[in-house]
């Protein structure tokens, strides 16, 4: 897959390694064949043309999934096909809306429950696992979005992935824990509690590891490998993303605050 190396991280932002190739999307332009030298140039629109095809492709796909959401969200369904075709003659008019039938939308509400967990599954096996994955991912992200019971699954499966399972690759905890991050603190659809809740995972899964350190320090004996120092600093660095962007979901309730200022006379924010 495009851009997809095996010592970079899985970051959805994209990071500065220098490579060649792996950096190019459709949004940067066209690259500067003077800049270029004439032995690359022939790789360079081969990537380029690639590029330009998985957007295409990706963009498809969003089409395709927006029309039965529409259908589902909307109180009226497309208006029928005429029976008959229309003489060519005939001013077009309005066309009627009809409600959809309770049969119809739970039909639909199925389908699109079927369709989410095909698209987790595909991007459990695959997305989770290909490094520099630029905008696939947001596929599932604006999926998640359709339904709360979306949201929770997605990111119970992150968490899982990061925290959890232990058997699984470092790179895929790594990678698990970045798209968790990313999620929380941009969709705007995860709401305080559940912010407070990934964060809660997160956080006593470092304090978990401190402890063990701690522990392992005071015994003498060997500390961690740094295959852990690595899902350390990743969980670390999503706890610090999420900060970031959702501090203001992270801080007390008003009423607690308030019981806080009167026992201590000062009036301030805990966290």
């Amino acid at each position: 897959m495009i851009g997809q190396e095996g010592e970079s991280d899985s970051e959805d932002e994209g990071s500065d390694d220098g490579d060649d190739f792996s950096d190019l999307s459709s949004d940067e332009g066209e690259a500067d064949p003077d800049e270029i030298p004439p032995e690359e140039q022939t790789n360079v629109h081969h990537v380029q043309d690639m590029v330009n095809k998985l957007d295409a492709i990706l963009k498809n796909v969003f089409e395709y999934f927006s029309y039965p959401h529409a259908t589902i969200d909307s109180p009226l369904l497309s208006p029928p096909t005429p029976s008959s075709p229309m003489p060519d003659s005939t001013p077009l008019s309005p066309p009627e809306l009809r409600p959809l039938s309770p049969e119809a939308l739970e039909k639909a509400k199925a389908a699109r429950r079927s369709q989410f967990y095909s698209l987790l599954s595909i991007f459990e096996r695959t997305t989770l696992r290909t490094f520099k994955s630029r905008y696939t991912q947001f596929l599932v992200f604006w999926y998640s979005s359709l339904d709360p019971e979306f949201s929770d699954l997605f990111q119970g499966m992150l968490v899982s992935k990061a925290l959890l399972e232990e058997d699984q690759p470092t790179v895929t905890r790594a990678a698990a824990a970045s798209y968790i991050a990313s999620f929380v603190s941009r969709a705007m659809f995860v709401d305080r509690e559940s912010t407070r809740r990934v964060m809660a995972c997160l956080c006593n899964f470092l304090g978990n590891r401190l402890e063990i350190l701690r522990a392992v320090t005071q015994t003498g004996a060997m500390p961690p490998s740094t295959t852990h120092n690595s899902i350390f600093y990743a969980v670390s660095q999503a706890v610090f993303l999420i900060f970031c962007f959702r501090w203001r979901d992270l801080q007390q309730e008003e009423e607690v605050e308030d019981e806080l200022a009167a026992t201590s006379g000062v009036s301030r924010s805990k966290w």
